[in-house]
């Protein structure tokens, strides 16, 4: 009874880990989709910017009024702004942890006593553990994503109402 009572703690104990390796393994790739997508509004940004700044058919020689200025400046400030940003969400982590494999323990036999059920609770209390703080450097920076998709969205609105619309903007009212 009681080996048959240690084989089943043994098992879901080992269940619960595959589960708690699962969501590891979801974070892991959740960061790694939101470095994938940064990079990819990166190389956009770039080429937007390239467009915006060549000399086609908008002007920003045309811009006399002081605050025309000003907002191109801040097209500019916050195309610059969402640049770093995005360098920041792609940027190595420091922080991120990772749990430990059989593999990667040395002497595992000397450490758990050749104990499996040492070994897997060992196992469990680490993913406890790690998982919450590489949780929370996904949240930083999935904040830091959507901020640096605010301030694309803003500059390059600005930078296209100042290019296009000539430094004003001009209504028509009927």
């Amino acid at each position: 009874m009681a080996t048959q009572l240690q084989k089943d703690q043994k098992e879901l104990l080992a269940l619960g880990i595959d589960e708690l390796r699962r969501l590891y393994d979801m974070v892991a790739g959740s960061l790694d989709n939101l470095r994938a997508k940064a990079l990819a509004l990166l190389v956009a940004e770039i080429a937007i910017v390239t467009f915006l700044f060549t000399n086609n058919r908008g002007n920003f020689t045309s811009i006399k009024i002081i605050y025309g200025i000003v907002f191109l400046l801040i097209g500019i400030a916050c195309l610059a702004g969402s640049f770093f940003t995005f360098l920041r969400v792609i940027s190595p982590i420091k922080d991120w942890e990772h749990p430990p494999e059989t593999k990667d323990l040395k002497n595992m036999y000397k450490s758990f006593d050749s104990s499996p059920k040492k070994f897997l609770e060992t196992l469990k209390d680490d993913y406890i553990r790690i998982i919450p703080s590489c949780i929370g450097v996904l949240d930083t920076k999935s904040r830091r994503f959507s901020q640096g998709v605010y301030l694309l969205s803003a500059g390059v609105f600005i930078v296209l109402l100042i290019k296009y619309g000539g430094g004003t903007i001009n209504l028509v009212i009927n």
